[in-house]
């Protein structure tokens, strides 16, 4: 009850399962009274009643008794006696209610699940089976933006170092240790914009966001990268710990933070590309050019500066051109040149 009252959750935003949610409709429409019963606290429990419109009755968290487990089993059996209800859930701590229960439905449980209720009796039915964590981990980890660590290799390049073993095998590591770090980051960040993603046009279906990995994974997962990936840095040169570290941290704070200053967030971003060929050369003691660095950061201030314009361009309608100019004005145009009107034109 008090982590509902001090942490509210958005129901609204919550993903569901569709195939399930319209079997359910389908049954109250015929009449069939459906109890939403819970472990949540009963202020939780009324808002996903509210949103369905679906539960002729709660069964929830109060405050004095935590309906879970052992609990709720005996709540159920006392309004409704030993196979008297159908049950539908998803976890293991459910066991017991499907012991009791006349029909026993799956709703989004893992394949270790599914077996043991199929030894112990049967399944009734099973709706959107839970997907493999190896088939989800590349989402989560969003492993196709590793290609982003492959400028790691730039240096190498410039240096016509590809035959030499030892600088591969330094910028090979190197590489691994950036997706390490890099995956850590972006876990991190998708739980810290899970209410917000879970709003958002295409980011709801992001692997937490739509509820195709647990948020326990993520928070195992988290720290664990980075651990690794820091860890793994001690079999390189310290400059390239120290651009790592760097790495990690403003990487971190653009994701959570920084992104939303305008103007800011594309040094940074371009930075943070740039800091990945810094590294390369860190990690291989390949010498610095001056040359190579001062044309990589002013390529990815401009990649950075078009990708927030296309993000822009894509917050308002088409037609609203007004409204669009005025937009990128305020964000991207600088405080200190609001009295220079810019000129925004469309094609």
């Amino acid at each position: 009850q008090q982590l509902a009252r001090h942490a509210p959750v958005d129901v609204k935003a919550f993903p569901v399962s569709e195939e399930f949610l319209q079997f359910l409709r389908e049954e109250h429409s015929r009449g069939r009274k459906l109890v939403l019963a819970t472990g949540a606290d009963e202020s939780t429990a009324r808002q996903v009643a509210e949103r369905f419109n679906i539960f002729s009755e709660i069964v929830a968290s109060d405050g004095l008794v935590n309906r879970t487990g052992s609990k709720k089993v005996e709540q159920l059996i006392q309004k409704f006696g030993r196979g008297g209800f159908d049950y539908a859930g998803n976890s293991k701590v459910d066991l017991p209610i499907w012991e009791v229960a006349q029909e026993r439905i799956l709703v989004n449980g893992s394949a270790s699940l599914q077996r043991k209720l199929e030894m112990a009796g049967g399944i009734s039915r099973v709706f959107t089976p839970q997907r493999s964590f190896f088939r989800v981990l590349p989402r989560v980890l969003r492993a196709h933006q590793w290609a982003k660590n492959l400028l790691l290799f730039v240096p190498v390049v410039t240096g016509h170092q590809l035959t030499n073993p030892q600088t591969m095998w330094h910028i090979g590591l190197a590489f691994v240790l950036f997706c390490l770090c890099s995956s850590s980051v972006y876990v991190a960040n998708d739980l810290h914009d899970l209410e917000a993603d879970r709003r958002h046009r295409t980011k709801r279906h992001r692997a937490f966001a739509s509820g195709q990995c647990p948020i326990l994974a993520g928070l195992i997962l988290a720290p664990l990268l980075a651990v690794l990936g820091l860890a793994g840095a001690a079999f390189l040169p310290p400059m390239f710990f120290g651009y790592l570290v760097l790495y990690y941290v403003a990487s971190t704070a653009y994701s959570w933070f920084l992104k939303r200053v305008a103007l800011l967030d594309v040094f940074v971003l371009a930075g943070l590309y740039t800091l990945r060929i810094l590294a390369g050369h860190g990690a291989t003691g390949i010498p610095y050019s001056s040359w190579l660095l001062g044309l990589s950061m002013f390529l990815f201030l401009s990649l950075a500066l078009m990708k927030r314009y296309i993000e822009l361009r894509r917050l308002v309608p088409d037609g609203s051109q007004a409204v669009a100019a005025a937009i990128i004005k305020r964000a991207i145009w600088p405080r200190c040149f609001r009295s220079v009107q810019p000129a925004v034109t469309w094609r």
